[in-house]
């Protein structure tokens, strides 16, 4: 019972990292708090977000695995950290920037059950993916060069 208690507890804590670093690139914060926020909810979270973000998506799959099984909340964490980041660099206004992390975030959390989330409070994978695909959309046609 305690153990699980402690496990509430740091899902509530990382849900309340993430969702600051959502406000402060909603609120338009500087580009090196959101990226020391995004860092530090990694680090709590047990992610290496620079290696999330350079790695491609099936070197994160292993990264993420135990044995032949997904880890679900580090794969949640993990895509919800490259959501996060595409956002940063969309607001930032690199478009393809934002992709390579939509990208990443979208197939991770394809890899998810529909349902899952950090906490019935978070949104489901689902609802990510619908999400991602829409803001995925959205750079990809920035990108495009005009016609």
């Amino acid at each position: 019972m305690q153990q699980h208690d402690y496990i509430m507890r740091i899902i509530e804590q990382l849900g309340v990292a993430l969702a600051r670093v959502r406000d402060m690139i909603i609120g338009r914060a500087s580009r090196e708090d959101i990226q020391a926020e995004l860092e530090a909810a990694a680090r709590q979270g047990g992610v290496d977000f620079d290696m999330a973000r350079i790695a491609s998506v099936d070197t994160l799959v292993l990264l993420i695995a135990v044995g032949d099984e997904i880890n679900p909340m580090q794969c949640w964490l993990t895509a919800e950290l490259l959501l996060l980041d595409g956002m940063k660099a969309e607001s930032g206004g690199s478009a393809a920037d934002a992709a390579i992390s939509y990208e990443k975030a979208l197939r991770l959390f394809e890899l998810l059950e529909p349902n899952a989330g950090l906490s019935p409070a978070w949104p489901g994978a689902l609802e990510r993916v619908r999400e991602l695909q829409a803001r995925l959309s959205r750079v990809q046609e920035r990108e495009q060069p005009p016609t």
